[in-house]
């Protein structure tokens, strides 16, 4: 483990006073709607559901979180989530509580952009304010409880012990959880989940136990972007890669993924500073794409400071492309007394 680099760990890890809470969930893409599936992917509930305001809703919900608008998924699977609970069905309930938590887990993307924009413009470290905080712990203290109803299905149960498993009050039970979950109860998806979940209480002194569990990881065309991109992070964290490389890998899911703020998020990673042997072409390069990037989704504060990042590179072809990128974005140096609001110095 590179301690420094533990800032990497931010899009899984919320902090909030003295909570840390991991929600090791992602999409899955290509799901139908023959019965009740989650955006993670599950398999149709043991029984078929025949409520149309709960389908929906549930499918208005998954076509905005497939076109990535998560903010305009969110009310629409709360509103199936009440839909349930009127009906006293806690398989729908189960599925809908899931697809809220997997919306508020692609959202910890903007936040951390916004902190880092935030820190860029005062040179001083920001105190994370999540908004989405108290929903998140809401919603895993009822997910925590809905493991308890007898009316569950095999495989709704399974999924909600994967979705509290990562967090640091339940690593007492991951081992159990394990032995209670049939293999092939879970999709590929879920057994990532469960995976990244018992990674995270081991001894960041001893890596080799988690890169070695990475190799069970289940092949990346089984899994969603979001799962295929945290598990290239982890093998930053913990195994002995190519960082750029394997950074540059995460920045390709993203893209293909049509998860702009994720790009700009793995662009703007401090990890370059902690690189062995950087190649400061390819470094430069990433920088200047991270800034263009950062700028065009209005985080201007953080583009300036990616620019200046750039400027320091020990190149001269890198450092010239940043004088022209600099001049192209109207950004002002952050060295300069103008505050780097986007528009040219006077």
């Amino acid at each position: 483990m590179k301690p420094e680099q533990m800032a990497m760990k931010t899009p899984f890890r919320i902090v909030a006073g003295t909570f840390a809470v991991l929600l090791a969930l992602g999409p899955v893409a290509g799901c139908t709607f023959g019965g009740r599936t989650s955006v993670a992917g599950g398999t149709a509930a043991a029984v078929p559901v025949a409520d149309k305001e709960w389908h929906s809703l549930a499918k208005s919900g998954r076509a905005a979180y497939l076109r990535n608008d998560f903010k305009a998924a969110l009310p629409l699977f709360a509103s199936a989530a009440n839909r349930s609970r009127a009906l006293d069905d806690p398989n729908g309930l189960a599925v809908a509580l899931l697809d809220q938590a997997r919306c508020l887990e692609e959202l910890e993307i903007v936040d951390a952009l916004a902190v880092r924009d935030r820190e860029a413009s005062t040179a001083t470290p920001v105190v994370r304010e999540d908004s989405f905080m108290p929903e998140r712990l809401r919603l895993l203290d009822e997910l925590r409880a809905l493991r308890s109803d007898d009316r569950l299905s095999v495989k709704r149960r399974a999924e909600l012990d994967v979705a509290v498993a990562g967090l640091p009050r339940e690593w007492t039970e991951l081992d159990a959880i394990v032995d209670r979950t049939p293999p092939d109860v879970l999709s590929p998806a879920d057994r990532a989940r469960l995976l990244f979940a018992r990674i995270e209480p081991l001894d960041p002194d001893d890596p080799a136990a988690a890169c070695d569990l990475l190799k069970e990881c289940p092949p990346d065309d089984e899994l969603p972007p979001f799962l295929r991109a945290r598990r290239q992070i982890m093998r930053i964290l913990y195994c002995e890669v190519d960082e750029l490389e394997t950074l540059e890998s995460v920045v390709a899911i993203y893209r293909e993924a049509g998860r702009a703020d994720g790009v700009a998020f793995a662009l703007s990673s401090d990890i370059y500073q902690y690189i062995r042997s950087p190649d400061p072409v390819h470094v430069g390069d990433m920088l200047l794409r991270g800034a263009a990037t950062c700028h065009a989704l209005g985080y201007v504060h953080l583009a300036a400071s990616l620019l200046d990042r750039a400027e320091a590179v020990d190149n001269p072809a890198i450092r010239e492309c940043t004088e022209k990128l600099r001049a192209s974005l109207r950004i002002p140096s952050t060295h300069d007394s103008a505050d780097p609001k986007g528009e040219s110095a006077p």
